[in-house]
């Protein structure tokens, strides 16, 4: 469920083509890019959590959002890629996530949305500026 809305997201329109440099604001992209890798880790850290508590669902789950969130990451960094697009991508996954982490019902979980939720934001600020 979860691969299957992160690639439904992929339809937002990342690739410029691959003759077409896209302009780019320096300042924001190396801040989202920071920011896409933190909420990977932040999702590394979950999975860690809740492999301790023995939710074999929610590391899988985290897991999964790691790798997305690395992803947006590599497409930040992609020339034919519009940042802000990847950073606008990445802030989806968090709340996804989040809100996935949210109906689990678990300490760990609760800890595990609001990081995410914290991600999502910093992505936000980041193609905002």
């Amino acid at each position: 469920m979860l691969r299957r809305s992160f690639l439904s997201l992929l339809g937002l329109g990342l690739f410029a083509g691959p003759f077409v440099r896209t302009a780019r604001a320096a300042d924001g992209k190396p801040a989202c890019i920071a920011d896409c890798r933190k909420c990977a880790k932040e999702c590394a850290s979950c999975a860690e959590c809740c492999t301790k508590e023995g939710r074999t669902g929610c590391v899988e789950m985290c897991h999964t959002c790691e790798r997305m969130c690395l992803v947006c990451a590599s497409l930040c960094e992609m020339e034919a890629a519009s940042w802000k697009d990847a950073c606008k991508l990445c802030e989806q996954v968090c709340l996804m996530c989040a809100k996935k982490c949210r109906e689990q019902n678990a300490d760990c979980c609760k800890v595990c949305a609001e990081r995410c939720e914290k991600c999502a934001a910093a992505c936000k600020a980041s193609y905002s500026a």
